[in-house]
């Protein structure tokens, strides 16, 4: 019974450790080519998990549905940020991107509080569930799993098997050197904040696929946290350590509370969560770049 138990922890662990490598992902996508600090990040993935929610609270879509807008509205979130404040802080130290972006975080959760109030949201979407070890899982949890990994290969793929990904992998090792050889770096500093965003706001929506409840202004600090682990941990400008990041994190977060549950007085979560930066601080120390980074 103990061992299925474990087992169960460690496939729920995979299952949520590619929504982490996406939300990494999307970070360091975004760091690796305009060196911009989004520390709005989790702000963002906060619009993605209202759309999901309205959409279906009001017309009834399912978060599939919801998926293809959020990444309309993401990439022309990302085209309009790179054109109003992105494009002027290109080559400034990272302390300005850093700066705006936190500046847009606030806007944006304050924003949804004057819109939808403090209140937490939730609705129940269930398409069925599957029997693990004799466990049950919720299926679209393993939907949500599906298209996290899909869109985390779709993305190396992009990077590593196309001639415009070979172009956006030489601006993130030497910008001059793209320059020299003829790469309009500034078609893809755009190109890049739009993908990045979009897949930043989509995770926002398959969030929902997991917890559908405790949508609220407020939340997109943890998940802001969460990203800036996976990120650096995995190496940022290495988006296949954001894969590597996530899947350690997601195990963690599921196999440290089985442990972790059998001390007396100990907050679980918390604990959970302290380990979680120790072992960011241990891989640092280890590895300054990260995991994958170069």
């Amino acid at each position: 019974m103990v061992y299925s138990y474990i087992l169960v922890n460690i496939v729920s662990g995979v299952m949520i450790g590619f929504l982490y490598a996406l939300v990494g992902l999307s970070l360091t996508f975004i760091f690796g080519i305009l060196q911009f600090v989004n520390s709005a990040h989790g702000q963002l993935m906060m619009i993605g998990a209202y759309i999901t929610y309205w959409l279906f609270v009001l017309y009834g879509y399912p978060p599939l549905i919801s998926l293809f807008l959020t990444s309309l509205i993401g990439l022309i979130l990302g085209i309009a940020l790179y054109t109003l404040v992105v494009k002027r802080l290109v080559g400034l130290p990272a302390l300005y991107s850093l700066s705006a972006a936190f500046a847009l975080g606030i806007f944006i959760q304050e924003l949804a509080k004057l819109l939808w109030g403090p209140t937490y949201r939730g609705f129940l979407y269930d398409v069925g569930s599957l029997h693990v070890f004799g466990y049950i899982i919720p299926a679209t949890r393993v939907l949500g799993s599906a298209i996290s990994a899909f869109l985390v290969f779709l993305t190396y793929f992009y990077l590593y098997r196309t001639k415009s990904g070979r172009a956006v992998r030489s601006i993130i090792q030497n910008p001059e050197g793209a320059i020299l050889c003829g790469v309009d770096i500034y078609k893809f500093y755009l190109t890049a904040l739009a993908m990045g965003i979009a897949l930043n706001i989509i995770s926002g929506c398959l969030l929902t696929l997991y917890v559908s409840s405790g949508i609220n202004p407020y939340m997109g600090d943890i998940y802001t946290n969460l990203a800036f682990m996976v990120a650096v941990t995995g190496g940022l400008g290495a988006p296949e350590g954001s894969l590597l990041a996530g899947l350690i994190y997601g195990l963690f977060e599921n196999l440290l509370p089985v442990f972790l549950g059998n001390i007396p007085n100990l907050s679980v979560y918390p604990a959970t969560r302290f380990i979680m930066f120790v072992v960011l601080m241990i891989v640092l120390l280890v590895k300054p770049r990260g995991l994958l980074g170069r």
